[in-house]
């Protein structure tokens, strides 16, 4: 009878032990945090625009921007439940590395692998210059910048050593510092400056949603670089996501990815896509 108890109860033990592993298996609805940041993450809400290319649907729709727009896409397509909130910027990366939230995107790599887990999905990027008509079409070269009045937000970095120095130099006469895009852009509208250096994403948002009047992006662009570690961009999750959903993440990645489905949802904020980047 004891050897029969002490079965049942060893049973019992594995049976509690197989559950909790089982439940530890899955999150049965993720959190998703991000901070808002227009284009990429716009916590009102945005009414989008309707993409131009034939394979995009063509009506509008409400978006929250970007990257929250496309991680909920790749949570649907892998058929995981999810919630997403907004946090403070200052607070997202902790929120994420302690596990209060479970996913984001619109994350650098980080060497601090014990913290995060990554999914690249989008890579490079450029910066762009913005001027009036009679302009913009001289500015081929760096050094076709220096001979005008150039309007830059603060601390913004252009991924040129040169631009960079130039646009902090703060007894520039040439350079003008804006605390925000819009008010970037709004110098350039009122002249106060010639022409505005710009995120390539941010930039073309801002001027589909000003409906700017005769001010064009530049030929001249800076290329950011290819290399996954410091230009790739992320989906990351939190160190314990369960390795069966964390699988099923990257296979939903991939496979909006290959149907272009990124592409579409910059179209909605604006941005005309570049060519198809395999990861």
């Amino acid at each position: 009878m004891r050897s029969i108890t002490l079965r049942i109860l060893a049973l019992l033990i594995c049976f509690a032990n197989s559950s909790h592993l089982s439940s530890m298996e899955k999150i049965d609805t993720v959190s998703v945090g991000f901070a808002n940041f227009p284009p990429y993450s716009i916590e009102a809400g945005f009414t989008t625009f309707a993409p131009t290319s034939a394979r995009c649907q063509t009506q509008k729709t409400i978006g929250y921007g970007i990257d929250v727009d496309f991680l909920e896409a790749v949570l649907r397509e892998a058929g995981i439940r999810y919630q997403t909130n907004f946090y403070p910027q200052a607070r997202l990366t902790l929120l994420l590395k302690h596990k209060r939230i479970d996913v984001t995107a619109s994350l650098f790599y980080s060497d601090n692998n014990d913290a995060y887990r990554y999914i690249q999905y989008d890579i490079g990027g450029a910066t762009t210059f913005y001027a009036h008509t009679d302009i913009a079409q001289d500015i081929m070269s760096f050094e076709d910048i220096r001979d005008h009045i150039l309007g830059v937000v603060r601390n913004e970095s252009f991924h040129h050593d040169e631009l960079n120095a130039w646009a902090q130099n703060a007894k520039s006469t040439k350079v003008i510092v804006a605390n925000d895009y819009d008010h970037l852009f709004l110098m350039l509208e009122k002249r106060r400056v010639e022409l505005i250096a710009t995120n390539d994403i941010l930039g073309a948002y801002i001027a589909k949603k000003r409906s700017l009047n005769r001010i064009v992006q530049a030929p001249f662009i800076i290329p950011y670089g290819t290399d996954p570690k410091h230009d790739g961009i992320y989906i990351a999750t939190q160190r314990d996501f369960p390795e069966q959903q964390f699988a099923k993440l990257e296979q939903a990645t991939k496979k909006l990815l290959s149907e272009r489905a990124l592409d579409c949802i910059k179209e909605r904020y604006g941005i005309s896509p570049l060519s198809p980047v395999d990861y």
